[in-house]
């Protein structure tokens, strides 16, 4: 699973820094609702400890929306859960981070 956990974090990175070189949105259409309904699988696919499919999800979402701190919170709660810690602490960072004033929640 770490291999898995990292390759994500690894796309996580490449995808933010080419919404960043860009200086636009990256070019994956994803309605807020798509999102949501792709988070609710995440989730419940994240509970029945099917962690790659899991993250296959979540990397969808964040190649379309590198900052989407409800997505970063998800990857991170599955990067504790894997015992990659390290990992976790780094992805929730950037979760309280992207959320901004309405981080309370994490």
């Amino acid at each position: 699973m770490s291999g898995l956990l990292q390759r994500s974090a690894l796309i996580l990175r490449q995808a933010r820094d080419e919404a960043r070189i860009n200086g636009r949105p990256l070019a994956v259409p994803l309605s807020d609702f798509d999102i949501e309904k792709q988070l609710r699988k995440a989730e419940t696919l994240r509970g029945q400890r099917r962690f790659r499919d899991a993250a296959d999800i979540y990397q969808a979402i964040l190649k379309a929306k590198p900052e989407h701190a409800e997505t970063l919170y998800q990857l991170g709660v599955m990067a504790n859960m894997t015992g990659q810690h390290a990992l976790a602490a780094d992805v929730l960072t950037r979760a309280v981070r992207a959320a901004g004033s309405a981080g309370v929640r994490y």
